[in-house]
């Protein structure tokens, strides 16, 4: 169970994963030594798994944004397994998820303009194995002014 200063550098960390231990340290109210060897059990436990930079896909010309929604005809093991390594292959889907009810896949598609988002539905998408319907949704903003998990609860 995390205690109120592991939350503490869960929150910081997830604000900021290039702080300093020595800022981070200052944040949560532990010497440096303590900081980091909490730091460290966190990342061993798994519960950080990883530190990564957030690239601005619009800022390097991406400006569509938009999730396609994906229904397969053979609801397999086989069928699913065969759709994750040909989904994992394609570099225009940043994120995938299986899901419940209707839709079975949601990706995730960044594209440069509308040509180019039409060229991934039909030469990438459109023929996955089994694929038997698409829709999409066409994301515009971000509402949330603060999007982060509460790591108190």
């Amino acid at each position: 169970m995390l205690d109120k200063i592991d939350q503490s550098i869960l929150t910081e960390l997830s604000l900021n994963a290039k702080v300093t231990n020595l800022e981070l340290s200052e944040k949560v109210n532990l010497s440096p030594t303590a900081c980091l060897n909490r730091v460290r059990k966190l990342e061993s436990a798994g519960i950080v798994s990883g530190y990564k930079a957030v690239i601005d896909l619009p800022a390097l010309g991406y400006t569509i944004n938009a999730l396609v929604l994906m229904k397969i005809g053979n609801n397999t093991r086989e069928a699913a397994n065969n759709f994750t390594k040909a989904i994992n292959q394609l570099p225009s889907v940043t994120e995938c998820y299986m899901s419940s009810g209707k839709i079975d896949y949601v990706a995730r598609v960044y594209a440069k303009d509308f040509q180019h988002f039409e060229n991934i539905i039909r030469d990438e998408l459109a023929i996955l194995p089994d694929i038997v319907s698409l829709e999409t949704l066409f994301l515009y903003s971000n509402l949330m002014t603060n999007p982060m998990v509460d790591f108190s609860n």
